[in-house]
């Protein structure tokens, strides 16, 4: 016996519309900067964005938080501070309406055209 499970409208939709931040950042190790920006394109269904390897749309989010010359390193070749714009760049990638975060990023303010 196998049950069937539905996402209601607000789950499937949650990826696009939530932004997340985590504290520790949580980075794909082994993934280069722009691959771990790149993360929830993977899940978006609504194909909002682009996705193939051409699109600029992941380079103008990783430059837009001061990554441009490290978005193809990994994240132990970043320091605290580029991996934690890692981190906020994957959270706005899908240009959500709310951004969560588990604690208020320290280079939060550092980012040009934020809203407080």
């Amino acid at each position: 016996m196998s049950a069937t499970w539905t996402k209601s409208p607000w789950q499937a939709s949650a990826n696009t519309k939530i932004g997340y931040i985590f504290q520790s950042y949580n980075l794909l190790a082994r993934t280069t900067a722009l691959r771990n920006v790149m993360l929830p394109l993977v899940y978006d269904r609504s194909h909002k964005h682009p996705r193939e390897n051409g699109s600029n749309w992941p380079k103008i989010c990783s430059k837009n938080v001061g990554l441009g010359d490290r978005i193809d390193h990994q994240p132990q070749e970043l320091s605290g501070g580029q991996q934690q714009r890692v981190a906020i760049a994957r959270a706005l990638i899908t240009d959500p309406v709310l951004i969560i975060a588990d604690e208020r990023p320290a280079t939060w303010t550092a980012i040009p055209g934020k809203r407080s």
